[in-house]
């Protein structure tokens, strides 16, 4: 799923172009490991489910090993407009490309939290803090609430790098922890790695501002459009 989804086809169809591709948590920020982002190749994704026994033997599109077949619910927040148009997107190309059937579900917040330990579902992130990295990662907060960790994932290499990270005596000194618990070369968070997430885009926030008005030095954008731009408010001020 990291492979064979293009990217830039999810942010023509769903987000009319704005948008980037996304490859981890914490793409561009000081902490990120470049060496996150991947190319999309649907060759070698398709080699990978046929390498560990996905074969479409009944020739109906979809795959399937040992009588199940390569298909599961992905779920959205019900009324999430952008999240149902990006999940359809991810759910035809997994179709096409890969022959994973995906059926894309609208559902509430107190259905998804029953469900989420078990089901994957379309997550929003992003903050201008690695302290994100450190909740999504560390097994400390697997399975925990709050939507950071429901898929359970525990890697004590991981561990260990974010613990030094968290433990350094300066903010320069963490960064080479953060980059290493996301890719060492061998193991990490990242879709090189692990993989407990599947990253695809990091939707651009856009707004319409009126003619003279000065909306000052915007911070970095986190997750959740409006609030981040009123961050400042207190600095907002018309030209004459």
């Amino acid at each position: 799923m990291s492979y064979g989804i293009d990217r830039v086809k999810i942010i023509s169809e769903a987000l009319n172009g704005f948008a980037n591709p996304a490859y981890s948590e914490c793409d561009g920020l000081p902490w990120w490991n470049e060496e996150d982002k991947i190319d999309t190749d649907i060759d070698y994704a398709v080699k990978g489910l046929e390498d560990a026994g996905w074969i479409d033997t009944d020739n109906d599109g979809i795959r399937e090993k040992d009588g199940l077949k390569a298909e599961f619910n992905l779920m959205y927040f019900a009324g999430d407009s952008m999240r149902q148009a990006v999940a359809m997107s991810v759910a035809n190309q997994a179709k096409d490309n890969l022959g994973i059937a995906i059926n894309v579900e609208g559902v509430s917040a107190d259905d998804t939290v029953k469900r989420m330990f078990s089901e994957p579902m379309i997550m929003g992130w992003g903050s201008d803090s690695p302290m994100t990295s450190y909740m999504l990662f560390h097994s400390s907060n697997a399975g925990k609430t709050d939507f950071y960790n429901p898929e359970f994932f525990t890697n004590e290499t991981v561990d260990k790098y974010l613990d030094t990270a968290m433990n350094s005596k300066t903010f320069e000194e963490s960064l080479e922890w953060w980059k290493k618990a996301q890719w060492d070369g061998t193991t990490g968070t990242s879709m090189r790695g692990e993989a407990p997430w599947a990253f695809y885009v990091n939707m651009s926030h856009l707004y319409y501002v009126k003619d003279g008005l000065d909306i000052g030095k915007q911070r970095i954008h986190a997750h959740g459009a409006a609030w981040p731009l009123i961050a400042n408010l207190a600095e907002w001020k018309w030209n004459s």
